[in-house]
């Protein structure tokens, strides 16, 4: 038996949220590396190609831990 607690929270407010075309990719790739801890996936995640990145870059150098977050 496997069980799994859902860390991602995807399709929630509260789960990876991006511009809507690339959330599906990031909520299945963080799933993903949750069941096999392979480092791999989040670097593949790093490197995928979409037009939210800059805005997403911002917002990681930007927020501070334990914030409200600068997007929604």
């Amino acid at each position: 038996v496997h069980i799994l607690c859902d860390p991602v929270g995807g399709g929630q407010v509260r789960g990876p949220h991006n511009c809507g075309n690339c959330d599906r990719p990031i909520v299945k790739g963080i799933g993903d590396y949750s069941l096999t801890g392979d480092v791999e996936l989040l670097r593949a995640l790093a490197e995928m190609d979409c037009g939210c990145k800059e805005e997403w870059e911002f917002v990681l150098e930007q927020e501070e831990p334990f914030c409200m977050p600068l997007t929604r």
